[in-house]
């Protein structure tokens, strides 16, 4: 028994020992694998930061570049590297850009090519004056609704009416009556958009075309109101069409040349009584009164009129105004006539009725030489550069403002393909007439400058 008391707590110390060293295992293991961890985690820090320090240092390195970049980027002048790049553009051969003996830019001579050919084709060849096309077939009496042109201009006549200042208050109702009945007539007639108030409207303006060698001065205020109803009407009417854009053009001009005077009855019966002496004289009659600041022109009260704010107008305007320069000049003659002797080789006969028929039913822009081309397309350029000019300036004449006209010189010159040089003037002209303008203006020192340097430069 003793014995076997001994072997049991023999075994169990030997049983505690090896428990013992298990824990002891177990607890060095865990110590371990928790130090390895720690370990690992501090590396994965370790190589986080230093990926962050990598990518801090790359940024700073970017952000220097980019600093870098954005000086260089603010000293570039792009106007100057491109005019330097279009002069050596030129002072190289083969260059892209066409340049005559002088190195100036001579614009596109394809496109004005384009144009001539389409002009000689008779495109467009409506979108003119007052013609016999345009006066055809006026007040026939076949046709239901058109007003005769005789009567069109009895109307007008009563606008004009120098006897409507001089009746007595009775009268004068009678008159007043009349002239309402007149404007109303008038005004009714002008203002459809139809094809037949088109033919009247340019009827309308035949007739105050040819008032203008009769009188200019509206007799009084009242016809003069009148007047201007009807040239809104007139306006209102107009569409986009050849003739109503030839109407429309007409109207700028006559608005320029009926006025009123705003004085006391005593002189303008002086002035008409100095006029009927005159007439009964048979002798020019006495110049109507210089003073121009007393005039109010029809101009004035059109200016409001949103025609002159379309774009579309002055577009077509534009190609009116060279169609009837090119027809109306001899540049077309002249240069089928120059194709055409190279063409046949010799120019004995071309006065003659068959080489006139052959130079216009055989000649194409195809047809020119180089040499021809390009003086084609100069001539041109130089139509296209006075119409342009002329027509820029009516828009500031009719109260469109500086940057509409800049624009319009600016789109037109790039759609005909002008010469650089030839948009530079025109800009340049219409900046100083700006000037003018505020400098003849009598609040002139109470209007701010008009900023046009960089109007002038684009």
């Amino acid at each position: 028994a003793r014995a076997a008391d001994e072997s049991v707590t023999d075994a169990s110390g030997i049983l505690l020992n090896a428990l013992f060293n298990l824990d002891t295992a177990h607890r060095s293991s865990r110590i371990a694998a928790e130090t390895y961890l720690l370990s690992a985690a501090n590396s994965h820090k370790r190589c986080i930061k230093s990926i962050v320090a990598l990518e801090k240092a790359s940024l700073k390195e970017r952000l220097k570049q980019i600093e870098e970049l954005e000086v260089v980027l603010d000293a570039i002048d792009v106007k100057k590297d491109i005019c330097k790049y279009i002069e050596m553009d030129k002072n190289n051969a083969g260059g892209s850009i066409s340049h005559g003996s002088d190195g100036e830019d001579e614009g596109g001579i394809a496109s004005a090519l384009a144009l001539l050919n389409a002009h000689s084709q008779g495109v467009g060849r409506c979108a003119g004056n007052f013609g016999e096309s345009v006066l055809e077939g006026w007040g026939s009496e076949k046709e239901t609704g058109v007003i005769s042109r005789d009567e069109l201009e009895e109307q007008v006549k009563e606008l004009f009416d120098a006897n409507f200042i001089k009746k007595d208050e009775d009268q004068r109702r009678t008159l007043d009556k009349n002239l309402e009945e007149a404007v109303s007539f008038l005004i009714n007639a002008v203002g459809e958009k139809s094809e037949r108030a088109m033919s009247h409207r340019a009827s309308v303006c035949h007739s105050l075309n040819n008032q203008r060698s009769v009188r200019t001065q509206v007799p009084d205020e009242c016809q003069f109101d009148g007047l201007c109803r009807v040239l809104e009407s007139l306006l209102n009417g107009c569409s986009r069409e050849p003739g109503d854009v030839a109407t429309a053009k007409m109207c700028m001009m006559l608005s320029q040349t009926f006025f009123v005077i705003l004085e006391d009855t005593a002189l303008k019966s002086e002035n008409d009584d100095l006029h009927g002496a005159a007439k009964s004289e048979n002798v020019e009659p006495q110049s109507l009164p210089l003073d121009r600041n007393k005039r109010i022109y029809l101009k004035s009260r059109l200016l409001s009129h949103p025609i002159w704010h379309d774009n579309e107008f002055w577009d077509q305007a534009l190609f009116q105004c060279v169609s009837e320069a090119l027809t109306q000049s001899s540049v077309m003659n002249n240069l089928q006539t120059a194709a055409m002797v190279s063409k046949v080789g010799t120019n004995k006969h071309k006065t003659s009725a068959n080489f006139q028929i052959r130079k216009a039913e055989n000649l194409s822009w195809h047809d020119f030489s180089s040499d021809q081309r390009v003086k084609a397309a100069s001539q041109l350029h130089t139509v296209v550069f006075s119409q342009l000019g002329a027509l820029a300036h009516s828009m500031l004449e009719f109260g469109c403002s500086f940057d509409d006209a800049a624009s319009f010189v600016r789109r037109l010159s790039v759609r005909h393909q002008l010469p650089i040089s030839h948009r530079t003037m025109l800009l340049q002209h219409l900046k100083e007439s700006v000037i003018a303008q505020i400098k003849a203006s009598p609040v002139a020192d109470k209007v701010a400058p008009v900023d046009t340097r960089q109007k002038e430069t684009d």
